[in-house]
């Protein structure tokens, strides 16, 4: 789809008994300590808001914020004196698994809807994206409550109650890697994939800023001095990939559907039903995250984010020719104090946040029973990848029946590794036809991926240590496809007529036809798993494929080898960067294993 630093560290821990009376601090743990309070209040005057007993408390530096199950749970619905009192009495113990914990209603939300709509800056962002609206609105309300901008209306940001609950930029530079500088990233990640995935992301940011400039009426985004700066939007980036939340408004969210479950894709393709005939295509969208093929449906962030849009933290949407896509079922939303509930790694996908359209309300239900006292979790998704927990949430942490190693390798490695292999091929072996330019159906390849959102640009490899899935090999085969396979499959699914999309070609000219087209050719290519052409195209994958873990392993830095232990965590910063690299290094060494006993 999705990093907390000090003032709301979002890290898992195991659920605890809090003493917050025993908690010793300074003024400033003395103000975040009331800060919670103040969220509490505030919350209280927007109808259909009901804590439910649990409050939100300042658990120490280390901890941040998180939500605590306090001495009765009431409710708002609760109107009599007797009707207070059987709540508290049955509910003395804490919180049952079940119950729910938070009813945050949409008013108290801050969505692209409130951005849009806002006099100071809706203009500009009804030319922006989704993502990037909600970036402008949630600066804008930021320096509003701190009186560094003007407002049109008198008074303060609305949300300002909010917003001193949010950590600042200098308190989020050791935690978050979106604010690591270049050789802090360089040196935490030397040689890993999550490297390549974390600066793919802060050139998005960057462009990101730049949008927003322009939207603003700004010409100059040279101009360091042009609000906002990089240090803003990153700082914003931050707070809506790990906090903010993808709801649903059609009606599987309140039948328990596959939009309820937060199952659906974020900001990508959807496959229609007339694709889902290919079995291949079909898994390439699974719902369980273990497809091993970042999807457009995964969003942008690297790995399998099919579960992320409904457990906090969102996959960004920056597209801003199609601005209003968000109406097709699911909007992004801030959700103060339901965004204050700290990650369990064990939580199963009971844990969303789910909101029903018609009451205009969120909530989110225990997945676990809580002593009174105790702290209580959310989830921000099943099966995340260390790497996924680093960038997104900046910590990592293994759950108890800690998930398989994993190492997310970028498509356009792949890609390199098999133009590099097809060139040594024909020099090796310059009788072949196909020899005196053997890449020269290459970009007609790169079309035809790229029609059904699978550029290598777009894909991420997901390699473990028990092997590699089917559907990332799948992939793999596409990307070794040569160009008289290439050039019969188009032949074969899409015929000699020259007028057709496609047809009649050799494979060298780029595809302009349809997603249907290019469904049809894939299909083509995948068909026949025994033939000869397959098994070859299978070996060729392969090889490369190993060609680019041994790439990839010999990359990192001696200290990284030498990594031991399975430390649960939570951990941050270097400690947090070395669990991944190791849980990489193992994936890619039991990869490299897997593949060596298939090409026996």
């Amino acid at each position: 789809a999705t990093p907390k630093p000090p003032r709301r560290r979002r890290v898992p821990i195991d659920p605890p008994v809090v003493d917050v009376a025993g908690v010793d601090g300074d003024d400033a743990d003395r103000r975040r300590r009331s800060a919670g309070a103040a969220l509490e209040s505030w919350m209280s005057t927007h109808e259909g808001f009901d804590s439910c007993g649990v409050e939100v408390r300042w658990l120490g530096a280390e901890r941040g914020y998180g939500g605590v199950a306090n001495a009765t749970r009431t409710s708002s619905k609760t109107s009599t004196r007797m009707e207070r009192m059987e709540a508290a009495v049955s509910s003395s113990s804490g919180v049952t698994a079940g119950d729910v914990l938070v009813r945050v209603p949409r008013a108290a939300m801050l969505t692209s809807e409130e951005a849009r709509d806002c006099p100071d800056v809706g203009a500009a962002c009804r030319s922006l994206s989704e993502w990037r609206a909600l970036i402008l609105k949630l600066l804008h309300e930021r320096d509003v409550h701190l009186g560094l901008r003007a407002v049109s209306d008198a008074g303060g940001s609305r949300w300002g109650p909010w917003i001193d609950m949010l950590p600042e930029v200098e308190e989020m530079r050791d935690g978050y890697p979106l604010l690591w500088n270049k050789d802090r990233r360089t040196a935490y990640l030397q040689g890993s994939p999550t490297l390549y995935m974390l600066d793919r992301l802060l050139e998005e940011c960057a462009e990101d800023r730049d949008a927003i400039v322009r939207a603003l009426g700004g010409q100059d985004t040279d101009d360091e001095l042009a609000w906002p700066c990089l240090d803003d939007v990153l700082w914003a980036e931050a707070v809506i990939t790990s906090r903010a939340f993808y709801l649903s408004t059609g009606e599987e969210a309140q039948a328990g559907g596959e939009d309820g479950d937060g199952y659906e894709g974020d900001d990508g393709f959807e496959v229609g039903d007339d694709a889902k005939q290919y079995s291949f295509i079909e898994d390439l969208n699974a719902e369980d995250g273990t497809d091993g093929v970042d999807d457009p449906d995964d969003g942008d962030n690297g790995g399998d984010d099919d579960t992320f849009a409904a457990f906090g933290g969102a996959a960004r949407d920056t597209d801003d020719d199609d601005p209003w896509w968000e109406n097709q079922g699911t909007f992004l939303a801030l959700v103060p104090w339901a965004d204050a509930l700290n990650h369990d790694v064990d939580a199963g996908p009971q844990a969303l946040l789910t909101y029903n359209p018609l009451t205009r309300v969120a909530e989110i239900l225990a997945t676990t029973t809580t002593a009174r006292g105790g702290e209580v979790f959310d989830s921000y998704g099943p099966g995340k990848s260390r790497a996924d927990l680093l960038i997104n949430y900046g910590f990592v942490a293994v759950a108890a029946t800690a998930g398989e190693d994993v190492a997310d390798l970028p498509g356009d490695a792949f890609w390199a590794e098999a133009e590099e292999a097809l060139l040594l091929a024909a020099a090796e072996d310059a009788d072949k036809e196909s020899a005196a330019d053997p890449l020269s159906h290459r970009e007609a390849l790169r079309s035809l991926l790229g029609a059904v959102g699978m550029t290598p640009g777009d894909t991420t490899v997901r390699v473990t240590a028990d092997g590699v899935g089917e559907n990332a090999m799948e992939w793999c085969q596409l990307a070794v496809t040569t160009r008289s396979e290439l050039a019969e499959a188009e032949r074969f699914s899409l015929g000699d007529d020259p007028d057709a999309p496609g047809g009649g070609g050799d494979g060298d000219e780029e595809m302009e036809g349809s997603e249907e087209d290019a469904w049809a050719v894939i299909t083509a290519l995948m068909d026949g798993p025994g033939s000869k052409a397959m098994r070859q195209r299978e070996e060729r994958a392969r090889r490369v494929l190993t060609q680019l873990c041994a790439r990839t392993l010999r990359g990192y830095p001696e200290w990284a080898h030498g990594l031991q232990g399975e430390e649960r965590g939570p951990a941050t910063g270097a400690a947090a960067a070395g669990m991944v690299l190791s849980s990489e290094i193992r994936a890619l060494n039991g990869a490299l294993e897997s593949l060596a006993t298939l090409r026996k």
